[in-house]
């Protein structure tokens, strides 16, 4: 139980089968998932559509504020539709984790 125990990882697409099923292992083992998906979908921490970047600084400055450092990134979210510019989808979670991490 205790692999992840104080440990703190955000999950992207956690309303999904793969995504919720990650979160519950983590809080499993002893972890805190914060969990995010769509706007809309319930039990969700943070609202977050993936293919934003305006979404991914949003949700990383709200996470920084709290004052919450992250020792994992799970990104479990599916896209449908891409954009021409696959940044987003590349970086984006980079950015996330470097921002909440180290609030850089």
């Amino acid at each position: 139980m205790g692999r992840l125990k104080n440990k703190i990882v955000f999950v992207t697409g956690a309303a999904g089968a793969i995504g919720s099923a990650v979160v519950e292992a983590i809080v499993r083992m002893g972890g805190l998932a914060i969990a995010s998906d769509l706007p809309g979908r319930p039990g969700m921490d943070h609202p977050l559509d993936v293919t934003s970047e305006t979404d991914w600084l949003r949700v990383a400055d709200a996470v920084q504020a709290a004052g919450v450092g992250l020792d994992g990134l799970v990104n479990a979210a599916s896209t449908s539709r891409r954009s021409q510019d696959w940044s987003a989808d590349t970086t984006s979670p980079l950015t996330m984790h470097r921002k909440a991490a180290c609030g850089c």
